[in-house]
């Protein structure tokens, strides 16, 4: 009886130990993520963010660290139409995409290609290949951070782009949008 309670201690231990360790495994993505996303909100408040920016700090994100795959900054649809924002960031790219679809949806992402080279797209466009409707329920990164307005983990899922497997970690900025990054997932 001994060794099965031996066993089973140990069992325990190992369970906690990972736990702390997957968590400790992220800390410093999700603090670097936190920076970002304040500077985001930051530039928002103080009506100076740019499509450049929005690249600016997603490539940012990307580059930090070999485990972030990519890296997404969604708006909800009426962010462009409410308030003054119109008077200060109309972008360019989010006219396009309104022209384009019945919801006007504007998320930049950077990714990081097989060969390590980063690339960007919208995937805010729906009429590309890569893009589409983040807002629906389905895409838990987007509803569960907008719902819940907390930082916010998921996965772990199987990337149909890279075949591995990943987590998303996503925090919101604003109620309008939300700062996404995908992280490769190892146990």
């Amino acid at each position: 009886m001994r060794p099965l309670l031996f066993i089973s201690l140990m069992l325990l231990n190992s369970i906690a130990l990972a736990g702390q360790s997957w968590s400790m495994k992220y800390s410093m993505l999700i603090s670097y993520s936190k920076k970002i996303a304040s500077a985001i909100k930051q530039d928002i408040d103080e009506k100076k963010l740019t499509d450049a920016q929005v690249y600016t700090y997603l490539t940012s994100l990307v580059s930090y660290d070999n485990r972030i795959w990519s890296a997404t900054l969604g708006f909800s649809p009426s962010f462009f139409e409410k308030g003054d924002t119109v008077n200060w960031w109309l972008s360019d790219v989010w006219k396009n995409n309104k022209t384009r679809s019945s919801k006007a949806l504007y998320a930049p992402y950077v990714w990081r290609s097989m060969d390590n080279l980063l690339a960007a797209s919208d995937i805010g466009d729906i009429s590309s290949s890569f893009g589409y409707d983040y807002t629906d329920p389905k895409w838990d990164w987007w509803s569960r951070t907008i719902q819940s307005q907390k930082p916010t983990w998921t996965g772990p899922y199987e990337s149909s782009l890279t075949g591995h497997s990943m987590v998303t970690y996503s925090v919101p900025i604003n109620h309008d949008a939300v700062l996404s990054f995908n992280v490769w997932y190892g146990p």
